[in-house]
């Protein structure tokens, strides 16, 4: 059966978490409150511009998602959305919650000491967005038709482009995004990852 894409309601929150917190990290999240992780990530999205979210169904089931902001001050945005959970993050640290646990203690230092550092730059103006699949169906056209989706809203808006921001490694490099359309605008070390050199990366696309 082929998926539907419709839009985002609030009833379908949590098979979005669940998806992100499968894809997390490049589907390596080492993190001892998953939850969490997935507030930090969608909160930015669900909370300021739901209406610029769309899932992939197919049999009641969401296996896809795409979230976007079609605004300029997304990293205000971010933070404002992220108090709540910022704060229970930072009463995690302090209880020893994430110290106990090395993955989750790497992951808490790195968002607090060096993930904004370590941010990419990006063009103004522009509209952002994030998506995932279900592992069963990535590599087929789904990814292609929520991409499809969200162009046409940015489009109708008048923006010039999007961008997203990304890992970049060996086995994922800058020309599988190159060949399909997309300019790599800036790119930075990610000290987050211990298995292979990564760079967290922002690929544009333009009309």
């Amino acid at each position: 059966m082929t998926p539907l894409i419709r839009p985002y309601q609030p009833t379908d929150r949590p098979e979005v978490e669940r998806i992100c917190i499968a894809t997390g990290l490049r589907c390596t999240l080492d993190f001892v409150d998953p939850s969490l992780f997935a507030r930090l990530w969608l909160n930015p999205y669900l909370g300021a511009e739901p209406e610029h979210t769309w899932v992939a169904e197919t049999g009641g089931r969401v296996v896809g998602y795409l979230v976007s902001s079609m605004r300029d001050a997304f990293a205000r945005q971010a933070l404002a959305s992220n108090v709540t959970p910022l704060l229970r993050l930072g009463a995690g640290w302090l209880g020893g919650r994430y110290r106990c646990h090395a993955g989750s203690n790497r992951f808490v230092r790195w968002l607090v000491t060096r993930s904004w550092r370590e941010q990419p730059r990006h063009p103004a103006g522009f509209a952002h967005l994030h998506f995932n699949l279900s592992a069963d169906y990535r590599g087929g056209d789904l990814g292609r038709r929520l991409l499809q989706t969200f162009e046409q809203r940015a489009r109708g808006l008048g923006l010039p482009g999007y961008y997203g921001i990304l890992f970049l490694s060996r086995r994922r490099p800058a020309r599988l995004y190159e060949s399909q359309g997309y300019r790599l605008y800036d790119q930075r070390p990610c000290s987050l990852f211990n298995d292979e050199p990564v760079q967290m990366a922002c690929i544009v696309k333009e009309w």
